[in-house]
């Protein structure tokens, strides 16, 4: 092989790391939102609404699973994304927004309990 080739060869080379440095860096972008269960990609404001739409968490990309989670106090239930680690859920997502961290409590895939941060009691049931 010739130092011309060598040097085909070369830049090839970089050429084709570039190419793929580039493609990592726009399906990793910090406006896309990855979990184990999807891809979401944040969505813009619409000014014209009261919600604040790039907030929303719509329910099954977050967290490892959803759950039907009711709070105690007045046994509201909602469809809702959790993290579970350990046989505990550890964080509850919200569709419009927020999450907060439990500390403890249980989970078995079927039925469990927890205290969020702010002292609330939930009870979770899987769907």
């Amino acid at each position: 092989m010739t130092e011309r080739e060598s040097k085909i060869w070369l830049w090839g080379i970089i050429g084709v790391m570039w190419v793929v440095g580039i493609g990592y860096y726009f399906f990793n972008r910090s406006d896309k939102v990855e979990a184990d269960r999807g891809l979401y990609i944040q969505q813009v404001d619409d000014p014209y609404t009261t919600n604040n739409e790039s907030n929303d968490q719509p329910v099954g990309y977050f967290g490892t699973e959803t759950v039907r989670a009711c709070t105690t106090h007045n046994d509201t239930c909602y469809a809702l994304d959790v993290l579970v680690e350990d046989g505990m859920v550890v964080e509850i997502y919200f569709p419009k927004g927020g999450n907060v961290d439990l500390y403890d409590g249980e989970f078995d895939g079927d039925y469990g309990w927890g205290t969020d941060e702010n002292g609330r009691e939930w009870e979770f049931s899987g769907y």
